[in-house]
């Protein structure tokens, strides 16, 4: 990996909440659906914010949510709850958050604080304008199989400003049940259907082997693919 010193900045940042990143590529709600162990409706009851910088930022939110609905988790209706979100660069929070507004909420539990916390940069936002994110949700079946999706990093840009094609590069998945294959799309981007399961994936553009980007959500040397969800992933390109 190239820039190992970024991961040791992720770590810090995420432990401590100041997000200043996003992961890529843009998490689908079938991914983080079944990576969260709290998908809900939430109504803001209270918020508190914490860390103020010399600048005047807060480092982090502390939000306790009336429970509306749950889709995933073992949260009930009416419960109220906690989560902690990072000040990001995902925009999941405004600056100044009324009180009763919904949200729809996908949480993980911290590995270093037990606490729920909310990726920014996922697919949380405003009740209001998560319609297509819930309909997407209530589509969630159990099957056999799952998605595989990602992208080159910088091919979109490359290929929106100086129409360079990333079409044709292999992505390989290999796992216990055999191995499965697509080429990327001319803006570098790939989605394919393999069975649920674990899987070493590759990529190799012109007999050069791409690379995990750093901020990939997913580690494409072991990545699990859930039946019925998806898991994503970002490569950057070996240098010669």
């Amino acid at each position: 990996m190239k820039h190992p010193q970024l991961l040791l900045i992720a770590f810090f940042l995420f432990t401590h909440l100041a997000y200043a990143f996003c992961y890529e590529p843009k998490i689908r709600v079938d991914d983080e659906f079944f990576i969260s162990d709290s998908v809900f409706i939430g109504q803001i009851a209270a918020v508190k914010k914490i860390g103020l910088t010399p600048e005047g930022y807060y480092d982090s939110y502390e939000i306790s949510w009336t429970v509306l609905q749950v889709f995933r988790g073992s949260h009930r209706p009416s419960e109220v709850i906690k989560t902690v979100s990072g000040n990001d660069s995902g925009g999941f929070l405004d600056a100044d958050i009324p009180l009763g507004s919904s949200y729809v909420v996908f949480a993980q539990i911290s590995n270093v604080t037990s606490e729920l916390v909310v990726d920014g940069c996922g697919n949380s936002a405003l009740f209001k304008d998560s319609f297509s994110t819930i309909s997407k949700i209530k589509a969630i079946r159990t099957q056999p199989t799952g998605l595989l999706y990602g992208e080159l990093i910088n091919c979109d840009v490359n290929f929106a400003r100086f129409k360079v094609n990333c079409s044709g590069i292999e992505v390989v998945a290999r796992s216990k049940s055999g191995t499965y294959s697509t080429t990327t799309n001319p803006d570098g981007t790939f989605l394919f259907p393999v069975p649920s399961g674990v899987y070493s994936v590759t990529m190799m553009n012109k007999g050069i082997k791409c690379t995990a980007y750093d901020l990939s959500y997913k580690n494409p040397t072991r990545v699990a693919v859930p039946g019925g969800g998806s898991a994503g992933l970002a490569f950057e390109q070996s240098s010669p």
